[in-house]
């Protein structure tokens, strides 16, 4: 009987060979990332005490982002369409505060009421917007 020699590569070379190649490609990838800053500053956060807030002084508010028709992330450059919606109570807030909504580094484009309906004594008031960032 004559025994045939295997060209299998062992498994530890393997692991290793393996190991060195993930590392190469963490280490490879790590440096773009890292070079990824944006120039914005951090904004400033402020805590509410909500206990020292009455509930019903506070404006519930959300927005729904349809469509973006401009995104452009190097340049800090955004523009999207979507909807703005508060819901608030008349007796403290009025409506004309709530339609004088603007963005803080934002321009709003254009801005149209879509509806604005009364439930439980608050009023929930629906905005379609066009706004853009730069």
């Amino acid at each position: 009987m004559t025994t045939q020699k295997s060209n299998a590569i062992p498994v530890y070379f393997q692991a290793i060979t393996a190991f060195i190649t993930c590392a190469l490609l963490i280490f490879l990838t790590k440096n773009f990332m890292d070079k990824f800053c944006p120039p914005d500053k951090k904004p400033q956060l402020k805590e509410i005490d909500f206990n020292q807030v009455k509930p019903d002084h506070l404006i519930k508010t959300g927005m729904h982002i349809d469509d973006f028709t401009e995104f452009d992330p190097i340049n800090n450059k955004l523009t999207f369409t979507g909807m703005i919606w508060f819901k608030f109570d008349p007796k403290v807030v009025s409506s004309q505060n709530i339609d004088a909504f603007s963005f803080a580094l934002g321009k709003i484009e254009e801005k149209h009421i879509i509806s604005k309906t009364e439930q439980d004594g608050l009023v929930t008031a629906v905005y379609k917007v066009t706004a853009s960032f730069r």
